[in-house]
């Protein structure tokens, strides 16, 4: 039902490329004047296989600027998630802080209406963190930390405290 804009924006038949697609679905989607944003999910890999810890980007490219309050959307997810890993599973997971690059799922021109941060969990391609993406209990605590993090910041941007859903018995 989406419009040919969203999947195939060049019309060449293509379909464009998935992750800028997620976001223009996102854009989409967004009802007007609802509060929104976009967070992606997302592993990570390098060359040497020693990389670890988790990193948040925002947008920073040719198509200017991360969309307002993508920064404060990335930190607020950044430190929740880094907070429940050291709490919870190693206490000295690496925090690679946030970062900005030119990723089409966070770019602007895919989706200018909401912040958008993406967040690269834990390095695939090492067998360490591999254990802990593997492992649902951790999967569960990304989650949990990404809705805190989420929490927080709209909780920041709208002056109020922090209103957490109760943790399951």
């Amino acid at each position: 039902g989406a419009p040919r804009s969203v999947y195939d924006p060049y019309s060449d038949g293509y379909n464009g490329s998935d992750p800028a697609t997620r976001s223009r679905w996102a854009a989409w989607e967004h009802p007007e004047g609802e509060d929104a944003l976009y967070l992606s999910w997302h592993s990570n890999a390098t060359a040497s296989g020693t990389a670890r810890g988790t990193v948040t980007y925002i947008y920073e490219g040719s198509q200017g600027p991360a969309v307002s309050g993508s920064e404060d959307l990335a930190w607020a997810v950044q430190d929740e998630m880094v907070l429940a890993f050291q709490t919870l599973w190693e206490t000295d997971w690496q925090d690679r802080g946030m970062k900005r690059a030119a990723f089409a799922e966070v770019n602007p021109g895919n989706n200018k209406e909401m912040p958008a941060a993406l967040i690269e969990l834990a390095f695939h391609d090492n067998e360490i963190d591999v254990e802990y993406l593997k492992h649902p209990l951790f999967r569960l605590d990304a989650s949990r930390a990404m809705y805190r993090g989420i929490v927080n910041y709209f909780a920041a941007r709208d002056g109020i405290m922090p209103v957490y859903l109760p943790e399951p018995p």
